[in-house]
C-alpha cells in the first residue's frame, strides 16, 4: 500500500507543469506582463504613443499587439521581437478606439497575453503653446480704421488644434455639414459663432470633459442662436481668445503666420490669387514654427471675444470686451487679399452670421 502511495505522489510531481487540453501557451511558471501606459479606458491619446509594461522574469522577448477590434482580428501593430518593456508607436488615426495587449517569451515559450487595455485617440492634433509675453497689434501700422495700439500681453500656456475644424470632424459630432463647398477634409464653413460654441461643448461631452460654455447655467448643447453665453475655463474645448489666436499665429513675431514677408506668405497661406482662388484641404501649406496650419488664409476663424477697441495698456490673459454686438474673427480666407491675411487684422461679425468664408479651430487650457 505504501509503495502505491509513493508511486502516485511521484506521478503527480512529475506532471507538474504538464499542458492542459487546449492550453496552447503552456504553464511556464513565469508571470504575465502588466500594462502600465496608456492606462485602460483613457481618452485624448496623441497620435504617437509610448507603450509601457512590466518586466517578466527571464523574458527574452515581448510581443506587443494593437488592434482596432477587441478580438485582434485586424492588427494595427504586431511586433514579437521586442526586447525592452517600452515601445513608441506612431500613425494612429484621429478619434479612433484601439485595443492593446502584451505577452512575453520566457524559456522559449510564450506566456499568456496580458489583460486587454483600450484607449481612444484625440479628435484633433492639439499642440501646446507655451506661456509667454508678446506685443499684440500691428507694429507696421501706419494708421487706419482697423489698426489698434500695440500693447504687451502675457498669456498662460494653452493648446490649440493644428488645423481648422474639418467638415468630417464637424459632422462627426453634430450630424450635419452646412458647408457650401463640400469635402470631408475641407474646413467647415457656413457655421455661426453659436454653432462653433455648441460644437465645442459637444466635443467636450464626447471626451468626458466639462463643457466650457453655458446659457442660463445649462451646458447642454442645443440649437444656440441667442442668449448670454458664459465661458468657464474648465479644461474642455473652446474657441481661442483673440490674444491667444494672434500669439499662436505670430509664433515669435511674424506678420503672417510662418513669415514676416508678404512674398513668402504664399508658402503658408491660401489667399486671393485669381484664377486659382478656392477653398482648400486643411494642412496642405507649410505650418508655422508652432506646427499650426492655415492660421492665415483658407478660412477666417471665429474667436471668443466681443469686438471692442483695445488700448496700449499691458494685459494678462485678456478675453475681450464684457459685452458687444459683434464677435472677433481672425486670419483671412481664400478670397482675402494678402494684406487682409495679416495676423493683426480684425474681422467682426454678428455671432449669428453664417458665411462661406468663416469657420473655426478649437483650443483648450
Amino acid at each position: 500500500m505504501k509503495k502505491y502511495i509513493y508511486f502516485a505522489l511521484f506521478v503527480a510531481l512529475a506532471c507538474t507543469g504538464c499542458k492542459k487540453d487546449g492550453d496552447i501557451t503552456g504553464n511556464t511558471g513565469y508571470s504575465i506582463p502588466n500594462l502600465w501606459s496608456p492606462a485602460n479606458h483613457t481618452i485624448s491619446q496623441p497620435l504617437t504613443i509610448d507603450f509601457n509594461w512590466s518586466v517578466v522574469n527571464g523574458a527574452s522577448k515581448y510581443q506587443l499587439g494593437i488592434s482596432t477590434d477587441s478580438s485582434f482580428a485586424t492588427r494595427f501593430f504586431n511586433d514579437s521581437t521586442l526586447t525592452a518593456t517600452t515601445q513608441k508607436v506612431s500613425g494612429f488615426t484621429f478619434y479612433t478606439t484601439y485595443y492593446w495587449r502584451v505577452r512575453a517569451k520566457s524559456g522559449g515559450t510564450w506566456t499568456e497575453y496580458s489583460d486587454t487595455y483600450t484607449f481612444k485617440t484625440v479628435p484633433f492634433s492639439m499642440l501646446t503653446i507655451p506661456a509667454g509675453t508678446f506685443i499684440m497689434g500691428d507694429p507696421y501700422s501706419e494708421g487706419g480704421a482697423n489698426e489698434h495700439p500695440t500693447h504687451s500681453v502675457t498669456l498662460s500656456s494653452f493648446s490649440i488644434s493644428s488645423t481648422e475644424v474639418s467638415q468630417r470632424m464637424y459632422q462627426m459630432f453634430t450630424g450635419t455639414n452646412p458647408s457650401t463647398f463640400p469635402g470631408t477634409l475641407y474646413p467647415v464653413h457656413m457655421v455661426s459663432w453659436y454653432d462653433a460654441i455648441d460644437y465645442c461643448n459637444k466635443l467636450s461631452i464626447a471626451e468626458g470633459l466639462t463643457p466650457c460654455y453655458s446659457i442660463n447655467g445649462s451646458t447642454a448643447p442645443g440649437s444656440w442662436t441667442s442668449g448670454t453665453i458664459v465661458m468657464s475655463k474648465t479644461g474642455g474645448y473652446r474657441l481661442p481668445t483673440e490674444a491667444e489666436w494672434e500669439y499662436a499665429a505670430s509664433a515669435g513675431g511674424n506678420r503672417y503666420s510662418g513669415t514676416i514677408s508678404p512674398a513668402e506668405a504664399t508658402n503658408y497661406a491660401w489667399f486671393y490669387t485669381e484664377p486659382q482662388s478656392s477653398i482648400h484641404l486643411v494642412g496642405i501649406k507649410l505650418p508655422n514654427s508652432y506646427g499650426l496650419y492655415d492660421m492665415c488664409g483658407n478660412i477666417t476663424e471665429w474667436c471668443w471675444d466681443w469686438y471692442s477697441d483695445y488700448t496700449a495698456d499691458a494685459q494678462t490673459n485678456p478675453t475681450g470686451g464684457a459685452t458687444g454686438t459683434l464677435r472677433i474673427a481672425k486670419g483671412g480666407a481664400w478670397y482675402s487679399t494678402i494684406e487682409l491675411c495679416r495676423i493683426y487684422y480684425r474681422y467682426s461679425y454678428a455671432p449669428g452670421t453664417k458665411d462661406k468664408y468663416v469657420g473655426f479651430r478649437v483650443a483648450r487650457d
